[in-house]
């Protein structure tokens, strides 16, 4: 079982009820920086009390199965714990993926997009400017003002063009 544990890109611990470690893999130990831990508390070997709450809780509640997300080491991990009941022993088993990159793309996506939302209002509300300009109701249209104001509805209808392919293109990549 260790050998499939190590395989995994996951930090994998397993703990008892006290909270004492009982098997760990390779990427667990490269994450605390730690060799063969097997027998210490996992709150002093992962400086993290969070998961030793995270501990605590799953066998409150006696809950099967629970995930959340922490900051350990400067890094955004998602941790999913799940209790194991054996023989009237009660196991309980993190594994702890780190989503650091994911977390930093999202932040990225959300800020382009709101990038995008404004740069979408300008040339918007500039057309929509035009448009009343030329059909005001107190000025009748002429032609050299309206093709002027036409002219500037296509630039700006360009832009709006150039911005949503950008999108497009941005859909595309991800």
């Amino acid at each position: 079982m260790l050998t499939l544990a190590n395989a995994s890109y996951d930090a994998l611990i397993v703990v008892d009820r006290d909270c004492k470690i009982l098997a760990i893999n390779n990427t667990a130990e490269a994450l605390f920086g730690v060799t063969n831990p097997a027998g210490s508390l996992l709150a002093n070997i992962t400086g993290a009390p969070e998961l030793t709450m995270m501990v605590d809780d799953a066998l409150t509640n006696e809950e099967e199965s629970f995930e959340t997300q922490l900051i350990i080491n400067m890094s955004n991990y998602k941790v999913a714990s799940k209790v194991v009941k054996r023989d009237g022993h009660y196991f309980i088993a993190l594994a702890l993926q780190d989503i650091t990159q994911l977390v930093r793309l999202n932040r990225a996506r959300r800020d382009m997009v709101a990038n995008i939302s404004h740069e979408l209002r300008t040339p918007i509300a500039k057309i929509r400017s035009i448009i009343d300009s030329l059909f005001h109701d107190q000025d009748k249209p002429k032609r050299k003002d309206s093709i002027h104001s036409l002219r500037e509805i296509a630039r700006e209808t360009d832009n709006l063009l150039w911005l949503v392919q950008e999108m497009m293109d941005l859909s595309m990549i991800e």
